[in-house]
């Protein structure tokens, strides 16, 4: 829960996470870059038949359709997601590095290899 930011040398990346009134969570991902919004996704974390299920929809990409990922693992540190029917990413997941501190990662294929691109956050509030 909370907002979380990831600071780069030309960009500000947050993310920021509340749980709903239905046993589920709803969030934001936006980047800004020289004061514009460049990215901006709609998060949720919701059960869907029993599961736990991550739904991405991000502006501008897969025909405006809400991209689902499913629980694959979890433990006390770290949760992860996975759709291996989508093109990049097909996983999604979060490590809790401390209380304050936590590094998101997506993966999947790309250019004939699997790559994991890492997203280092600070609790922003």
């Amino acid at each position: 829960m909370g907002k979380w930011v990831n600071a780069t040398n030309q960009a500000m990346q947050y993310e920021e996470w509340r749980a709903t009134d239905t046993e589920g969570y709803a969030g934001v991902g936006y980047v800004i870059e020289a004061g514009d919004t460049t990215f901006f996704e709609s998060l949720e974390i919701v059960k869907v038949n029993g599961v736990w299920t991550y739904n991405a929809g991000v502006n501008g990409a897969n025909n405006g359709e809400v991209i689902p990922f499913t629980l694959s693992r979890q433990s006390q540190q770290r949760i992860e997601f996975r759709n291996d029917g989508h093109d990049f990413p097909k996983k999604i997941g979060y490590e809790f590095i401390s209380e304050n501190e936590l590094q998101a990662y997506i993966e999947g294929p790309r250019d004939g290899q699997t790559i994991r691109i890492l997203f280092d956050f600070k609790r922003s509030e």
